[in-house]
């Protein structure tokens, strides 16, 4: 009886399991079937741009001032009163134009003794010359009157030397910047009397820095900008690199000459500078947002046949908000710009229309 009832025990067993392995192979075609709804690489949407070749400039962002093209203050010659002085600050003159008289009325007088001196002197020689063609004089006076004559001749040129000093004249044709004197004020030689700048013509003063300054020489073009003018660009030319290095700063002194004829740039005004140290003729670029850094390495993502591809690059001027590449991708390549970060290499892609973000 004992073993009958074994037996029986373990067919019970074995019946049971079966029917348990049973209905787990009914169930399990439903269970295991996947969900048509999410599928297990699931495309990620995209947007692309195609690279194109353009051009890129190496530039270097330099900040100045403006000067004046020519300034020069103008100093008394002579001491005295100033008698004269018709210009006012701010006033356009010509070259030549008469600015300031000093004392002159006083230096006039002496001009004209001095030259009533000399006439006579030359007419005491004449007088002289015929006497002793005639034997009437003797060669000493003669000599004398000449001596005299000569004599004369000095102080009269002397006294036009004096005269001329006592006229302050402009040597060039600018604008009065500053007066230092006023009419009727006394003034001692060598005193400032006035400041003239040349603003027809000005220049931008910059300091190149050492290692750019192999790159530039004179009649080099540079591009001008001002915050007084947003909307405007000027054009000028290096006119002038310093021979040697500002001590401080260790840059060199540039002088960028600046056409003013219509008198919009004043001295003392910032300019920033744009100069252009290389050109890159058919440059790949991407925008700077689109480049991925792993472990000092620099990647951008591409599509090819909508499967996202990863790109070690190389990079070479960066102009505004785009880099150049120089190794990695060419010229016609569909580069991710949009969904970049979320992809890997590998990955099944879907490019959306339209331009890229």
């Amino acid at each position: 009886m004992k073993h009958i009832i074994s037996v029986m025990c373990c067919v019970l067993i074995i019946a049971a399991g079966a029917v348990v392995i049973y209905g787990a192979f009914l169930l399990s075609p439903a269970d295991s079937k996947a969900d048509p709804a999410i599928p297990d690489n699931k495309a990620v949407n995209v947007r692309v741009q195609v690279l194109q070749p353009t051009v890129v400039e190496d530039v270097i962002p330099l900040t100045g001032r403006i000067e004046p093209w020519e300034q020069v203050m103008l100093s008394a010659e002579t001491g005295g009163k100033v008698e004269w002085r018709e210009v006012e600050e701010n006033q356009a003159v010509s070259q030549g134009d008469m600015l300031f008289r000093i004392d002159t009325t006083t230096i006039q007088t002496r001009y004209d003794q001095a030259a009533a001196r000399q006439r006579l002197a030359v007419q005491e020689v004449e007088r002289l010359q015929h006497l002793e063609e005639k034997g009437a004089s003797s060669p000493q006076s003669l000599d004398r009157a000449v001596t005299e004559r000569d004599v004369a001749m000095a102080d009269l040129n002397a006294a036009k030397i004096q005269l001329n000093k006592s006229l302050v004249k402009a040597p060039f044709a600018g604008v009065i910047d500053k007066l230092f004197k006023k009419q009727g004020e006394f003034v001692d030689t060598g005193m400032p009397l006035v400041t003239l700048i040349q603003v027809h013509r000005v220049k931008a003063i910059i300091g190149m820095p050492e290692y750019d300054s192999a790159h530039f020489a004179v009649n080099d073009p540079v591009q001008i900008a001002l915050d007084a003018f947003p909307d405007k660009s000027f054009k000028g030319m290096i006119h002038k690199i310093s021979a040697s290095a500002d001590p401080v700063t260790r840059t060199f002194t540039t002088e960028v000459t600046l056409d003013n004829a219509d008198g919009l740039l004043k001295p003392g005004m910032t300019v920033r500078a744009r100069l252009v140290r290389q050109r890159f003729q058919d440059a790949i670029v991407v925008p700077i947002f689109s480049i991925i850094s792993m472990e000092n390495q620099r990647f951008v993502v591409v599509e090819e046949n909508n499967v996202a591809r990863m790109r070690p690059i190389e990079v070479g001027v960066l102009e505004g908000s785009r880099v150049q590449v120089t190794q990695g991708v060419s010229a016609g390549e569909h580069l991710i710009v949009a969904g970049h970060r979320d992809v890997r290499d590998g990955d099944s892609v879907n490019v959306m229309p339209g331009a890229p973000e």
